[in-house]
């Protein structure tokens, strides 16, 4: 290389520059007012009564519209005809025709595709909560059910309690315990994974939101 440069100055042209790799464009930085986001979805629908089914309702609605937004579709819809590959998406269809639910993993990588990855990931966190919610406040009315029940046999020596002997429709309170703690955990980790999609795609805002809310969820 130093012969070939001496030569280039004798004869007066300049020596061969390497042309520098081409720099990949940057992963989108999607800004995503979390908090704002929920409290306007949150008092718009429902919760300002604390009507956790209107909330929930509304989320699963929300959650339809980001996934079948079209330049998205592929990647956040559930269906079948929208699957991955072929192979896979025959095996679903002889299970359950061609609107069979096809389960989808999203992570970091589908987050720097479209916003609405970390969105449909904020929503459903939002209406796991909400389901949670409403059954704990079943879980309270199921309590004080039973609290009510048991002094009035004691007042009633050898009554019924209605509701709760030989009433197979209404769950136990630990039943229902056992499954909003459940859904709780579940929000948890959505609200776990939108953290890790906004520290690849989403701005420093965005990072600190999905930090907070995390936390807040745990």
């Amino acid at each position: 290389h130093t012969h070939q440069y001496i030569m280039s100055e004798d004869n007066n042209t300049p020596p061969p520059e390497s042309s520098p790799p081409p720099t990949p464009p940057p992963n989108p930085k999607f800004n995503i007012p979390i908090h704002t986001l929920i409290e306007t979805s949150q008092s718009s629908h429902g919760l300002r009564h604390n009507d956790y089914n209107q909330y929930r309702s509304y989320c699963t609605n929300r959650l339809s519209r980001l996934r079948h937004d079209g330049s998205i579709r592929k990647t956040l819809s559930h269906s079948v005809i929208h699957g991955i590959s072929s192979a896979e998406s025959k095996n679903q269809l002889k299970k359950g025709g061609k609107h069979a639910f096809l389960k989808k993993a999203l992570g970091a990588e589908e987050a720097t595709q479209h916003v609405n990855v970390m969105l449909v990931t904020l929503y459903c966190a939002e209406r796991c909560w909400s389901h949670a919610m409403e059954m704990k406040a079943d879980y309270d009315d199921a309590l004080s059910s039973r609290s009510n029940a048991s002094n009035s046999k004691k007042k009633e020596k050898g009554g019924v309690v209605l509701g709760l002997v030989g009433d197979k429709s209404k769950s136990s309170p630990g039943s229902i315990r056992q499954h909003y703690l459940k859904k709780l955990k579940k929000a948890a980790k959505y609200a776990t994974d939108l953290e890790e999609m906004a520290k690849v795609a989403g701005d420093d805002g965005t990072v600190v939101e999905a930090r907070g809310y995390a936390c807040w969820m745990k």
